[in-house]
């Protein structure tokens, strides 16, 4: 996945043999996207567990407050909806 259009290739590909993608799968795909995203700004790793997230750049090309801003948001949606789903089948 290198763009936003082959997420929605991905996805609509997977929906049209498989019906609804279940949570799961629509978050490796999000995920997928947003190291995608990332590595085309200069960030080469991107590793989160649990509320900690680990992020290697090239500091010549990466302005840290504007990744931060950009990228957090994203990756606090996919944990959230994780957790919420994790909830749900206690």
């Amino acid at each position: 996945i290198l763009s936003k259009e082959d997420k929605m290739e991905i996805e609509d590909e997977l929906i049209d043999r498989f019906g609804d993608i279940p949570k799961q799968a629509r978050n490796v795909i999000e995920v997928a996207l947003i190291k995608a995203l990332a590595h085309d700004k200069g960030i080469f790793e991107l590793n989160q567990k649990g509320e900690n997230l680990a992020i290697k750049f090239e500091r010549d090309r990466v302005d840290l407050q504007k990744i931060l801003e950009e990228y957090l948001p994203l990756f606090n949606k996919v944990v959230e909806e994780v957790d919420s789903e994790n909830k749900q089948g206690v």
